[in-house]
């Protein structure tokens, strides 16, 4: 009851949700769906499960969805299309489940279509236009790639790797420039303009990398109306030492610093960490704006989590909101669906 009161008031339209076909999510008899505002799917890199959780105005309902691979890590959805795209580390390959939202708790997605078994360890994965871009690298290498791929009426291309001398994890596509997240540092880097840049087969450096200050393993990566949000794992050995961290006006704090810096964290971040955030090793995160809400995959503590904080403003040790638990949680994608 105290979650029903506190969405209806404070979150306006809002529900998180179980993957549950919306004529299963409401109660009562007949009348037209409550449409759906936002949607949050989870993958778990230790089963096949799915998690949804869907943005409704007046109640918290859930289920889960079964794929085809265990282990899993980068995840996109694809609202116009309705489809549901997954990285797949057991079969190395690029997955898209179809007709998703109909999709009903406790069946199978639908495999649509699958790339070829190119990928190793893939990370995580951003879409512009037809273009699919992994992070990936060998098992156990301190070396990391990103991969190129082009979608047509035919399927997946691999137009081309981009190698790298470092590990990456997080992507974020802001217009055409591509930061993502450098594991075991504080880094941040960018590549500019990189799908246009980077057409072939080659090993390049990025445009610019700066280090975050206060930050010690960083994971995670999302962003919305100019602020960013990052996760920290800290020791991957300890499971309460994890952290989100948040920069407003970001791109324009990360051009200011030059290139192999430090953005300060005294007037310019945010960090939420301590043992009441149930932050331990977090590995994904997504933003939205609109209801000033951060969804946090926590992949090892209490066996895994969906975090939900909201408000991080004054930062320091906040509890999380809602607490879901998904076993080996691993990566998150967010779409408003209206």
């Amino acid at each position: 009851m105290k979650k029903r009161m506190f969405l209806a008031t404070l979150l306006s339209s809002v529900v998180l949700f179980f993957s549950c076909s919306i004529d299963d999510d409401i109660g009562g008899g007949g009348g037209a769906p409550i449409p759906v505002n936002s949607v949050v799917y989870a993958a778990s890199n230790s089963s096949n499960k799915i998690a949804v959780y869907q943005l409704f105005p007046e109640d918290i309902v859930g289920g889960l969805n079964d794929i085809s691979s265990n282990n899993n890590q980068g995840v996109y959805y694809n609202k116009e299309d309705d489809e549901l795209v997954v990285n797949s580390k057991e079969q190395q390959a690029i997955n898209v489940f179809s007709n998703v939202k109909n999709t009903t708790s406790g069946t199978s997605l639908n495999l649509a279509l699958s790339s070829a078994s190119v990928l190793q360890n893939p990370r995580d994965i951003a879409v512009k236009d037809q273009y699919y871009i992994v992070s990936d690298s060998e098992l156990n290498s301190e070396e990391g790639k990103l991969l190129i791929f082009e979608r047509d009426e035919n399927g997946f291309q691999l137009r081309n790797t981009v190698s790298l001398n470092y590990e990456v994890w997080g992507l974020e596509m802001r217009g055409s420039d591509l930061y993502h997240t450098i594991p075991n540092t504080s880094d941040v880097a960018v590549f500019r303009d990189f799908i246009s840049t980077y057409t072939t087969d080659t090993t390049a450096a990025p445009d610019k990398r700066i280090s975050l200050e206060r930050m010690e393993n960083i994971r995670g990566i999302s962003s919305d109306s100019g602020v960013f949000v990052f996760t920290d794992v800290g020791d991957v050995d300890r499971s309460k030492d994890g952290a989100i961290q948040s920069v407003s006006r970001f791109i324009e704090k990360f051009n200011a610093v030059e290139d192999g810096g430090e953005m300060a964290f005294q007037s310019n971040q945010i960090r939420v960490s301590g043992e009441f955030t149930k932050l331990g090793n977090p590995l994904d995160v997504v933003y939205d704006a609109s209801i000033d809400g951060i969804f946090v995959a926590e992949n090892s503590r209490d066996g895994g989590a969906i975090l939900f904080f909201q408000g991080i403003e004054i930062g320091g040790e906040i509890a999380p909101l809602y607490t879901f638990a998904f076993e080996g949680a691993s990566s998150l994608t967010f779409a408003k669906l209206r």
